[in-house]
């Protein structure tokens, strides 16, 4: 088998057109500096490295081995990277896990915490106290599986409204118990003055309200929203009235129609309580005499003063004129006939449950003057 390159003959090298020897570049305007040698990257540079050294890198047999190690090394990297570079924070609530966020924000646990309780609130409408802790740890997540904050602050607030909590509420306590829990301190106290100005008439202009027997406060306080309770029950419970029997001093003027229209009782009902009372029977009760009566009265027994302005009689006055064709301390003929005037009064009304008691006089101004009655006496 012959070698066709051998049977070739030799070509000879062309000469440039311009007479130059080949492999030379034309003169230009950096002729004469001496040039830089160009950059080599550091494979390159590696592989010049071996070739000077008489190697050839497609047939080492280092290249698997550096090949290798570097692999190791990237290998590690990442695995280091992951565990050391928290790119999200996770968020608990308790011990349950809720979702992942990004750690592009400041964000605390706190802050997520009080958007949630603000949420739960405004829901509420009212103040929320929860036991549970919102708690974020740092955690590497990819980023497509983050949530944003806005989710996550609901998903909390979901958690805190399916989850035990407590509300702002208000205790109504007497005499050291506490008998009713309303929604908030506003409404208990609101409540209390509807009670007391329940037994006032209405547009009266009450100066002064209180407890009887009783020491009533209204202490605030975090409930569960099942221990919280209508107004309207709370209100039916402490106005629920008993008949309780009581003594009746009569005052002048006083008739029977006039107490049992004041304490509610009808003439029958005074009769029944009052058997052994003629008087009550007849309706000629007089000044100083006790009669038996029955006063409803509620749970708790409430105290008003209130302001009455009203119209009394001005009694006439008799007026003697003595007179010798008398005997003595005999009395004639009446001069004049005498008549009763009118004035306006204004008292103190005081009632316990809405039951007059006292008035104490204020002021008072004549409207109608009395006539005096004129009768000759005998001296």
């Amino acid at each position: 088998m012959t070698n066709r390159d051998n049977d070739r003959p030799p070509q000879r090298r062309r000469k440039p057109p311009d007479g130059r020897k080949p492999g030379r570049q034309p003169p230009g305007k950096n002729a004469g500096k001496r040039r830089r040698p160009p950059r080599v990257g550091l494979i390159p540079a590696t592989a010049i490295v071996f070739q000077r050294l008489g190697y050839s890198l497609s047939r080492s047999p280092l290249i698997p081995i550096i090949g290798g190690l570097l692999a190791l090394g990237s290998i590690i990297f990442a695995v280091v990277w992951m565990l050391t570079n928290k790119n999200a924070y996770d968020v608990y609530v308790g011990d349950e896990y809720i979702t992942s966020i990004s750690r592009d924000r400041d964000i605390s646990a706190e802050w997520i915490a009080n958007n949630a309780l603000a949420r739960l609130a405004a829901d509420l409408q009212t103040s929320v106290q929860v036991d549970l802790e919102v708690e974020i740890t740092p955690a590497n997540r990819q980023r497509n599986r983050l949530s944003s904050t806005d989710y996550a602050i609901g998903a909390v607030y979901q958690t805190f409204r399916t989850s035990p909590f407590k509300q702002q509420a208000a205790d109504i306590v007497i005499n050291g118990d506490a008998i009713a829990t309303l929604s908030n301190e506003s409404i208990a106290l609101s409540l209390l003055d509807t009670i007391m100005r329940s037994y006032a008439p209405a547009g009266a202009e009450i100066v002064r309200m209180e407890w009887l027997d009783d020491d009533v406060q209204v202490v605030p306080r975090y409930a569960a929203p099942e221990e919280i309770e209508i107004p309207e029950r709370v209100l039916a419970v402490m106005t629920h009235k008993t008949e309780q029997e009581s003594t009746y001093q009569i005052r002048s003027g006083d008739t029977i129609y006039h107490i049992g229209r004041r304490q509610g009782l009808s003439h029958e009902r005074l009769i029944e309580l009052n058997p052994n009372i003629p008087e009550v029977r007849d309706g000629n009760i007089r000044a100083g005499q006790q009669i038996t009566i029955v006063t409803p009265r509620p749970l708790y027994s409430v105290r008003t003063v209130e302001v009455i302005t009203y119209n009394d009689v001005e009694r006439r006055f008799v007026e003697e004129r003595p007179t010798a064709s008398l005997a003595p301390g005999a009395r004639g003929r009446v001069i004049q006939e005498g008549r009763d005037g009118t004035r306006e009064v204004t008292a103190h009304l005081t009632r316990i449950d809405g039951v007059e008691q006292e008035r104490q006089e204020i002021t008072s101004r004549t409207l109608i003057p009395a006539v005096p009655e004129i009768v000759e006496v005998g001296i």
